[in-house]
Parts: structure tokens; C-alpha cells; sequence
């Protein structure tokens, strides 16, 4: 025996609401965020030609191509090829030193080249030397401090020694 519920009138009543205000929330002063900063350029890394040419112009010391390969942890083999693609512009020099016994082949970098081609940088000039020997002196110095305050630290008995010697 189901039971019935009652018929439902369609009747709808409206409900009357009070007039919505909108919120509020209250003011606070905020100082404006400064602009994200951006991240730290990364140096790009230099190529095999980049480095090798590099390395050249900073030592400025002339190369065979068997010290210049132990230097770089590379191979004379990639050395040589790389050696006649910067002969071709122009951007290292070339000697030959032939005695009786042997030809003694030596490379060096041609700075101006390099450096007008904007393969490295120029050179320092000599207030950059003197200031970059100062603080060269200043670390060594502070290296020199260090060493003789880690020297009395490490002359100083450590526990167990203490322990020992107290009979502890």
C-alpha cells in the first residue's frame, strides 16, 4: 500500500532580500613588489677553438703542439687540424726550428687578431695588472694568516688526548 503525498501547488513565493552592498575589505598599503630579477647570465660555454685560442692569448707564451695538448688534456691530433683552420685566419702564427735531427714546430697567438675578431679579450692594461697583483698579494697574505691559525689549532690536543692524559 503506497502512500500518496500530497499535490504540490505551483504556487512560488518570492522571498525579498535586502540590497547586497558589496564587500568591502579594508585598504592596506602595500609597497609596489620591485620587478623580478632576472637570472644570472650564464656564461656560454666556450667552444674547443674558443678555449684553445683563449688559453694562447692569455698565457702568450709560444706552444708545440704536444705541450699545448698536455696544457688542454686534449690530443695533438684535433690540435693539428685545429691549428690550420687558425692559420687560415690569420688568428695564430706558425715558426719552424729545423736542426739536423729534428723540425721543432712552435705556435703562438695572435692577439691583435683574436682580439679584433672578438674571440678574447684584450689585453689588461697595466693600472688592471698592478691592481689585479695587489689583491693576488691580499689573498696570499690572508692564505698565509689562515694557514698558521689552522697550524695552532691543529697543535692543540683534542679530546681523547685530554681524556688520556687526565686518566679519564
Amino acid at each position: 500500500n503506497p502512500k500518496k503525498q500530497p499535490a504540490t501547488t505551483a504556487t512560488t513565493t518570492q522571498q525579498s532580500h535586502p540590497p547586497t552592498t558589496p564587500k568591502t575589505t579594508p585598504t592596506t598599503t602595500t609597497t609596489p613588489t620591485p620587478p623580478p630579477i632576472p637570472p644570472a647570465n650564464r656564461k656560454r660555454k666556450r667552444s674547443f677553438q674558443d678555449q684553445v685560442l683563449h688559453h694562447m692569448s692569455l698565457t702568450g707564451k709560444p706552444y708545440t703542439l704536444k705541450s699545448l695538448a698536455t696544457e688542454l688534456r686534449s690530443t695533438e691530433e684535433a690540435l693539428q687540424y685545429l691549428m690550420l683552420s687558425l692559420l687560415d685566419k690569420n688568428l695564430v702564427f706558425k715558426k719552424e726550428f729545423v736542426t739536423t735531427k729534428r723540425t721543432k714546430v712552435l705556435y703562438w697567438a695572435n692577439c691583435d687578431a683574436a682580439v679584433s675578431a672578438g674571440l678574447t679579450t684584450a689585453p689588461a692594461t697595466p693600472q688592471e695588472r698592478d691592481e689585479a697583483a695587489m689583491e693576488r698579494d691580499r689573498c696570499q697574505t690572508r692564505l698565509r694568516v689562515l694557514h698558521q691559525e689552522l697550524g695552532s689549532l691543529l697543535r692543540e690536543p683534542d679530546n681523547a688526548t685530554l681524556d688520556t692524559s687526565l686518566g679519564v
